[in-house]
């Protein structure tokens, strides 16, 4: 009987948890996640890019603080990321910034009869090499990064009574800029969060003979593509 008895307890599936079943790995409860939760594979090299959409805000005096409001802030950056032990990573990358004001509404300016209500608008655009330094927490990503190159700054003035009467000025220099921020990988090569820029363009003087400024600070949205080795 008690061979038989045995033989039937063998027989009977066993329950989970229970004696004699095997237990399963504690990775296996996310499993089911889309989200990797491993270090290890964000923190791979391979090809990166970033879109970023915000908005700008100038400061720093000059042209900027007298005459300029809140504006929009796009850039684009493209690098191939390199590991640095287990968890961070160096990313040689290039750039393409693009920052965008309106004039103030009621911005006066002396002209040779008085004052002169005008409108407008102010840009800069930056072509830029640099380094981004990452840290990679699972999923989470904390970076800051600093780029450097060539800067594009130009405007537009408008006599806002006499649109015809315009006045356009650009100018080119050094630019750089400065990002902090960090994404979230929802999905193995794709990646959203947040950063938060200061890029300034250093010119010559606009033939106004005013300075022009060019840095503004930006908050945008950021979305990380990755193709990991």
């Amino acid at each position: 009987r008690e061979a038989v008895a045995a033989m039937v307890t063998e027989l009977l599936p066993r329950e989970e948890g229970g004696e004699g079943a095997e237990g399963k790995p504690e990775e296996e409860g996310k499993k089911g996640s889309m989200i990797d939760w491993s270090t290890e594979t964000h923190a791979k090299g391979g090809l990166v890019a970033y879109f970023q959409l915000g908005g700008s805000f100038p400061i720093g005096g000059g042209v900027n603080d007298e005459y300029v409001e809140s504006g929009i802030r796009v850039g684009t950056h493209i690098g191939w990321q390199l590991k640095l032990g287990d968890r961070h990573g160096l990313t040689p990358e290039i750039a393409l910034l693009y920052s965008e004001w309106n004039f103030k509404e009621g911005t006066l300016v002396s002209g040779p009869y008085g004052p002169v209500e005008i409108e407008g608008d102010a840009s800069m655009l930056n072509l830029l090499g640099g380094l981004r330094y990452t840290i990679c927490l699972g999923p989470i990503e904390p970076f800051l990064a600093a780029h450097f190159g060539l800067g594009y700054v130009a405007e537009v003035i408008k006599d806002k009574n006499n649109p015809g009467n315009k006045f356009d000025d650009d100018r080119t220099g050094f630019a750089f800029n400065v990002e902090l921020g960090g994404h979230f990988m929802f999905l193995r090569y794709l990646g959203g969060g947040l950063v938060f820029d200061i890029a300034k363009g250093f010119v010559d003087k606009m033939d106004g003979g005013e300075e022009y400024d060019a840095l503004g600070f930006s908050v945008a949205l950021s979305i990380k593509g990755k193709l990991p080795l």
